[in-house]
């Protein structure tokens, strides 16, 4: 698991953040992996204004997602590896989403301690590896909230389970 050094909501992520509670609608559209190098010393500001990831490697739709309460939802991020041809340390990663004006922004973003990234092998044509990441985002207005599922990577069948349950409750 990603020991985590920063998990915030940048400066755009903010902004959508305050639409949806004046009741704006709002979508998750995808999250991705990248591995930025970041020293450790980066200040929230500093990160709050970032609108992308440093060096973006792979996105994935959002695997699912339950509500934890009016202002909380629980992501469930699955990426695979199928699409990688050279393993990387994985040292960001950026949920993205978007308004009712369809502009997707960096919504927030979560940077791993920089002497504990993770590794995200390349495929080797076998077996697919994957790994999952499960993020709390505050989202101000929950039923204002719209998840667009995607695949990611391999789930174990207690999140299948979950995830169709989850599916179902969002209505999609």
């Amino acid at each position: 698991m990603l020991e985590i050094f920063k998990n915030l909501l940048t400066e755009k992520g903010a902004e959508l953040h305050a639409r949806t509670i004046a009741g704006e609608k709002m979508q998750i559209t995808r999250f991705a992996i990248g591995n930025g190098t970041y020293t450790g010393k980066e200040t929230e500001a500093a990160l709050a204004k970032m609108t992308a990831l440093k060096s973006e490697k792979n996105s994935y739709g959002v695997t699912g997602a339950e509500e934890v309460n009016k202002a909380t939802c629980k992501l469930f991020l699955a990426a695979t590896n199928e699409k990688i041809t050279a393993g990387y340390y994985v040292t960001e990663i950026g949920i993205y989403a978007a308004g009712e004006d369809g502009k997707e922004v960096l919504y927030s973003i979560i940077v791993a301690q920089p002497d504990k990234p993770e590794w995200m092998s390349a495929y080797n044509g076998v077996a697919i590896g994957s790994l999952k990441y499960y993020d709390y985002i505050s989202v101000g207005n929950a039923e204002n909230v719209v998840i667009q599922p995607g695949s990611g990577g391999v789930l174990t069948l207690d999140e299948v389970a979950t995830v169709a349950e989850t599916r179902e409750y969002l209505g999609f």
